[in-house]
């Protein structure tokens, strides 16, 4: 294959991830320059974390995870580029040994069923990490104001979807009282910053698997579950983290 097509080929797939990333991390990765503006990662963890205006702190933070998440999009995207170049390539020697010439519609082809799965690809890594990133900006969010109202260790629960699509582990196990539809009571300091792995025996900020769809959320104090697994108002002095501890002997 000529050079001036493999440079061509990965010039279209450059453009390509290079608008995706754009729309989807919030900044263009070529000029770095942040967008807070649209539904992206940036929107999210401002969103999650309440506020226009973040600390420092809360910045880096954010630019730790935007950079983590170009680092997966960049192997997406270099791996999209060499399956496409070994793919065209391996056609063009198979015409040249009959004395042919790939055709342009054989090259969209291949192209265009590469860009599908690549697309597929992207958007179980959009999934995966604006998951991720709205739950550690409310994780912050929460610290923040139970600090502020004299909470050392607040209490936080997983919002759960139940439907065919829920997956056994974590969140029937860990997000969810064991053979019930009432979500378990944490404490932050044991939610893990590192992603779930079978075995685990607390649940991950950054969610059960890429798929997952649970949402982090404040339990504030006094308030519990009723027999149905919804948020109610238990009265003053109720403790849910306590209660189901003993309710359901949880370790």
């Amino acid at each position: 294959m000529k050079s001036k097509t493999t440079n061509a080929i990965i010039d279209i797939v450059d453009d390509l991830f290079a608008k995706m990333s754009k729309s989807f991390l919030g900044f263009d990765p070529k000029s770095k320059t942040l967008d807070g503006g649209g539904r992206n990662l940036i929107s999210i963890f401002m969103t999650g974390l309440n506020t226009t205006s973040p600390t420092s702190e809360e910045k880096d933070i954010l630019k730790t995870s935007l950079r983590i998440t170009e680092a997966y999009i960049d192997g997406l995207k270099s791996r999209t580029q060499t399956r496409i170049l070994d793919k065209i390539n391996s056609e063009v020697e198979s015409y040249s040994s009959r004395s042919e010439q790939l055709s342009l519609n054989k090259i969209r082809e291949i192209m265009g069923k590469e860009f599908s799965l690549a697309g597929n690809n992207f958007k179980i890594a959009i999934n995966s990490e604006a998951n991720k990133i709205r739950n550690l900006s409310t994780a912050m969010k929460i610290e923040k104001l139970s600090t502020a109202k004299g909470i050392k260790d607040p209490y936080v629960f997983w919002v759960v979807t139940l439907d065919e699509k829920t997956a056994d582990k974590p969140e029937k196990t860990l997000h969810l009282i064991p053979g019930t539809t009432t979500p378990r009571v944490w404490r932050l300091s044991e939610i893990k910053h590192e992603f779930w792995k079978k075995g685990m025996e607390q649940t991950s900020i950054y969610g059960g698997h890429p798929h997952c769809r649970c949402v982090l959320t404040y339990m504030a104090p006094g308030w519990g579950f009723d027999a149905k697994g919804k948020v109610k108002y238990r009265g003053r002095g109720h403790d849910e983290y306590s209660f189901q501890k003993k309710q359901y002997k949880l370790g």
